[in-house]
């Protein structure tokens, strides 16, 4: 006859595992397949690494800047200067560029010292110097000197950041 310590013993072939166990098994599988999932997912995202090497991150492109803004500087410029005894005149006409909208309405209220400075800048011309491409991208990067100068002086910032010719005649 079989005694009462054979008969409650775990160790018999036939009997089934305890409910308990069974159950702990599930909690164990389930804790250990969801921390698999969730670490290849950080993996994947770049959060976590292995073998302590930096993810490698997306690249970042520059931030797209704001579309550039185009100022007039309406009527055109015309100033006249002397050339070995001739007086001449040039005609230019100006336009201004930013990307801040802020800068056009300052311009705008600054214009009357704007264009003095652009006129007395143009006026203080040599015909020789200007006729060449080189003489009007100089004058052209004078002129943009400038526009920052007076706007810098009367806001702080220099606000313009291309000036451009629409026009350039010379006679």
């Amino acid at each position: 006859m079989p005694r009462n310590e054979d008969i409650d013993s775990d160790e018999s072939p036939s009997a089934p595992p305890a409910p308990k166990k069974k159950k702990l098994r599930w909690i164990i599988l389930s804790v250990v397949t969801s921390a698999l999932f969730t670490s290849i997912g950080l993996y994947f995202m770049g959060i976590v690494t292995l073998h302590g090497k930096e993810p490698e991150k997306a690249e970042q492109l520059p931030p797209t800047p704001a579309p550039p803004i185009y100022l007039n500087l309406d009527p055109p410029f015309v100033v006249n200067f002397e050339d070995h005894g001739d007086l001449r005149f040039l005609q230019a006409a100006v336009v201004i560029m930013t990307h801040d909208p802020k800068a056009v309405d300052a311009m705008n209220f600054h214009m009357p010292r704007v264009r003095n400075s652009l006129i007395l800048l143009l006026g203080n011309q040599h015909y020789e110097a200007i006729s060449t491409m080189e003489g009007k991208e100089k004058l052209r990067t004078a002129m943009l000197g400038e526009v920052r100068k007076v706007m810098k002086d009367a806001t702080g910032s220099p606000g313009a950041e291309a000036v451009y010719f629409t026009s350039f005649v010379m006679q």
